[in-house]
């Protein structure tokens, strides 16, 4: 959850609330290393570092169990089309899958 919420969280401050807005970490990769305006829409240095954490849980063998989780993250992370109002959703599914039995989250999955 939380390198997903800091991916929507822009180095200029914007928060990414539209689909396909510009500075998804998705496009991480066609930035230059030194950009042009310092208000350019980028992810932050924070962001790109949870999503390297985050990829190297998928492949850690202490985690094996969690893979498919940890994978189902990893594809939020860097759709360009999921932005902060999909991080509830992210939430419920994983609250879900890793929580079926517990009757309190309830409330998490079903909204």
């Amino acid at each position: 959850m939380a390198s997903f919420i800091s991916a929507q969280i822009l180095r200029n401050g914007h928060i990414r609330l539209k689909p396909l807005d510009v500075g998804a970490i998705s496009d991480a990769h066609s930035y230059p290393t030194s950009p042009t305006s310092p208000d350019a829409p980028r992810p932050t240095s924070q962001a790109l570092q949870a999503l390297k954490i985050l990829e190297g849980t998928v492949e850690h063998k202490n985690y094996v169990a969690l893979k498919e989780h940890t994978q189902l993250a990893k594809s939020y992370v860097m759709d360009g089309e999921k932005t902060l109002k999909d991080a509830q959703d992210l939430l419920a599914k994983l609250v879900a899958a890793l929580f079926p039995d517990q009757q309190y989250l309830l409330l998490i999955k079903n909204v």
